[in-house]
């Protein structure tokens, strides 16, 4: 959660921290556009953090527990769905509120 809230607004507020805002919106380029590409980062940047949640659940319990006691699909059902959901809801209301 914090890494969605944090990340949404250190993208568009280093452009006007800097001064570069007002450079880029006097280009041809839209805001909308500028805003999207913002949120395209973030959204590999989230991506990314769901893949390295699940991978590093799934590699710590295989080193935790013996491969008998280890149901991948159970893991998999459990974890994924929440994980996703949770920074996915997160990223659309902060898109939300960007827009």
């Amino acid at each position: 959660m914090a890494y969605t809230i944090l990340t949404a607004c250190q993208l568009v507020s280093r452009f006007v921290d800097r001064g570069s805002m007002a450079f880029l919106l006097s280009t041809p380029v839209t805001r909308r556009k500028v805003i999207n590409a913002q949120a395209a980062v973030l959204v590999t940047g989230l991506v990314v953090l769901c893949l390295f949640t699940y991978l590093g659940g799934y590699f710590g319990v295989l080193s935790f527990v013996n491969n008998g006691a280890f149901d991948l699909g159970v893991f998999t059902e459990s974890n994924s769905p929440a994980d996703i959901s949770f920074h996915w809801i997160l990223f659309f209301l902060v898109l939300l509120y960007i827009r």
